[in-house]
């Protein structure tokens, strides 16, 4: 008896292209013209000495404002006043982000759940009522810590200074590095390190060599799936 093939035919895919939602395209120049149009006027308007808008020519364009900006000492003052400032308020927030969370995954640190807690919450406090309670704090004049330092002939500590800034920043810093740390620490294999330090290397070599590199190597591997997942949900709506 003769066998019957029967050729399943391709079940047609529904395609979101250009023709059945050009409405992406219409967000995409709309974007697009709200974006380059200010960003058009802003880069003109630096080459331009007119005071007001409506004394804009484009016959009068100029690099005399650059050259002032750049002929001025305090631009290179405030140029690395800015570096100083991102590179310890980076470093402090790194620091105690990735001490946190080596403690909570890798110790037995009392009272885990409450630090998994608290780190986060501050994220829900505002950056302005932030800098304002440390200057209640800290503040030369008025600040309730210099208050109390004064009476016992110390301080005042001057949360006003670069040192405060980079401080008061780099503490905003660490509940955002410890989410991103977390999983990553989480995710690290410990017998690795032990395997180390039985094999004769000290803590600093151990950290240098398996910790730091293992976490770089999460972190990319992080990176790749976000990447990964990004194109699935694409795939899936396609």
């Amino acid at each position: 008896m003769a066998s019957l093939a029967v050729a399943a035919s391709p079940i047609p895919l529904r395609r979101f292209g250009t023709q059945s939602l050009p409405w992406h395209w219409v967000v995409f120049f709309l974007v697009t013209l709200l974006v380059i149009g200010p960003l058009t006027l802003l880069v003109l308007g630096s080459f331009s000495l007119a005071a007001l808008p409506t004394d804009f020519s484009l016959g009068d364009l100029t690099t005399e404002n650059y050259e002032e900006l750049w002929s001025d000492p305090t631009t290179f003052d405030v140029i690395s006043n800015t570096i100083i400032y991102v590179g310890g308020a980076t470093l402090i927030g790194a620091t105690l982000a990735v001490t946190l969370a080596w403690l909570v995954e890798r110790t037995n640190l009392p009272a885990k759940s409450w630090i998994y807690a608290a780190i986060p919450l501050t994220l829900a406090i505002p950056s302005m009522l932030q800098a304002m309670a440390w200057v209640l704090l800290l503040s030369p004049r008025i600040g309730f810590v210099n208050q109390l330092l004064a009476t016992i002939g110390l301080g005042p500590v001057n949360i006003y200074s670069i040192g405060g800034m980079m401080f008061v920043e780099g503490l905003r810093l660490v509940p955002t590095a410890f989410l991103m740390l977390v999983p990553l620490v989480h995710a690290m294999d410990p017998a690795l390190e032990e395997a180390a330090a039985m094999s004769g290397a000290g803590p600093a070599r151990t950290i240098w060599r398996v910790t730091a590199r293992l976490g770089e190597h999460l972190r990319v591997f992080d990176q790749d799936l976000r990447v990964g997942q990004f194109e699935l949900a694409q795939a899936q709506l396609r």
